[in-house]
């Protein structure tokens, strides 16, 4: 995400909360090999929808994973 390339998930964990499926990359169950190629398929053939998920995820990251972001938010807390 940070590189600005959309990622395309399981939603397992913690990762759901940054992976808004098809906004920050997209979502696929678990456990299907065949969705995941399709996926994968998806974005190859379609450079604008790679593009705009890679931007939206890259921003994601630069508003919310930002080093100085999470350190002020930390000492807030603290």
């Amino acid at each position: 995400m940070a590189c600005g390339r959309p990622c395309i998930i399981t939603n397992v964990g913690g990762v759901g909360e940054w992976i808004k499926d098809d906004v920050t990359g997209l979502l696929i169950k678990p456990e299907q090999p065949e969705e995941l190629a399709n996926k994968i398929i998806e974005l190859a053939d379609n450079s604008e929808k790679r593009t705009i998920l890679g931007n939206n995820a890259h921003n994601l990251v630069e508003k919310s994973a930002n080093k100085s972001v999470i350190m002020s938010d930390v000492e807030l807390d603290y």
